[in-house]
């Protein structure tokens, strides 16, 4: 069998960057299902999901007929709630000019003073209630509490709702987390603000992320911790509920050996790689770190943790199932010849 040089490795101690590979599931870091405050046919449905609004747009109108009534009802109550403390206000001015000159008795003054006070007691009640018809018919409108974007509708024109009806869910996507489980055994290492690489998939760059929360416990019957990762998102390519992986780097880094991944094969689930001994395949069964990126070719590399040393020569690249034993005659490529 035939091999380039390209088509061999050779194995070498180097610094081996310590970093945690996880996988999670994407959301808006602002996220938020907006309720009913009030009850009522649904009117009008201005935004769909996918629609981008923003704050204190109108999402949403609830028929505000009864609501308007109740406003005018109450603004009635309260003008007669001050006719009435101007009367009484009137009433106690006559009532202490004539207990000045002797004519009205203290016990008279003193009821005028109290029904005067009760008089402007009822104003104030009357201009609460008014204020809360008004709450009630300006909750008609259903309004972004942010900017961001209508994710499901949960009604449509004609439905009924109630109070704390699910109205629909509005997603700010300019600014993701990734949540992750992590190992409990790992938790120690990590720490808020280390810095992370998330590979979103499907073609998409990788972005900087920053991990910024770590859960205070475990998740329910199990032994992992949920942490999340912050990623910007100003063009709103990635999408709440996308799957992704992030590579955080722990901040220290030691000697250690790393091989191509390509190099990587399976024997009845362990992991091996071919070696070169005496010119001839070998398999060999290795044990594995973790993975990382040559920050020069960007060509993932994962550690090697038992199996191999320093010196050995491997085959670097994927050639198919070969056969142990199988001797190897390394050839190097033919210079280019002139036209």
């Amino acid at each position: 069998m035939q091999l380039s040089p390209a088509d061999l490795f050779e194995l070498k101690a180097g610094p081996v960057n310590q970093q945690l590979r996880l996988t999670g599931l994407l959301q808006a870091a602002e996220r938020s299902t907006v309720r009913s405050k009030a009850s009522g046919n649904i009117t009008e449905v201005l935004a769909l999901e996918g629609n981008v609004v923003n704050k204190g747009a109108v999402v949403i109108r609830i028929d505000a007929t009864e609501a308007r009534l109740r406003v005018q009802e109450r603004q009635a109550a309260l003008l007669a709630q001050e006719a009435q403390a101007r009367q009484s206000k009137t009433q106690l001015d006559n009532n202490a000019r004539l207990a000045q000159q002797g004519f009205v008795s203290e016990t008279a003054l003193s009821n005028a003073q109290a029904s005067h006070d009760a008089a402007l007691a009822q104003v104030n009640v009357a201009r609460a209630q008014l204020d809360l018809a008004r709450q009630a018919l300006a909750d008609t409108e259903v309004r972004a509490p942010f900017s961001g974007t209508v994710g499901p509708v949960a009604v449509l024109a004609g439905s009924k709702v109630s109070p704390d009806t699910a109205l629909f869910d509005l997603l700010n996507l300019s600014a993701m987390e990734l949540k992750a489980e992590v190992n409990a055994q790992d938790i120690p290492r990590l720490k808020t603000g280390q810095q992370a690489m998330i590979d979103p998939g499907n073609g998409q760059a990788p972005r900087q992320a920053t991990l910024v929360r770590i859960s205070p416990g475990s998740v329910q019957g199990g032994r992992s911790v949920p942490v999340y990762l912050s990623v910007a998102n100003p063009d709103r390519l990635l999408r709440s509920g996308q799957f992704a992986t992030a590579t955080l780097e722990l901040g220290s880094s030691r000697d250690g050996l790393l091989v191509p991944k390509t190099a990587l094969r399976e024997s009845q689930g362990a992991p091996m790689v071919y070696r070169l001994r005496d010119n001839k395949i070998e398999a060999q069964l290795v044990g594995v770190g973790q993975e990382t990126t040559d920050p020069a070719t960007g060509v993932a590399l994962v550690e090697i943790t038992k199996g191999l040393n320093a010196g050995d020569r491997i085959i670097g690249v994927n050639l198919g199932p070969l056969d142990p034993g199988t001797p190897v005659t390394v050839v190097a490529p033919s210079p280019a010849t002139a036209p």
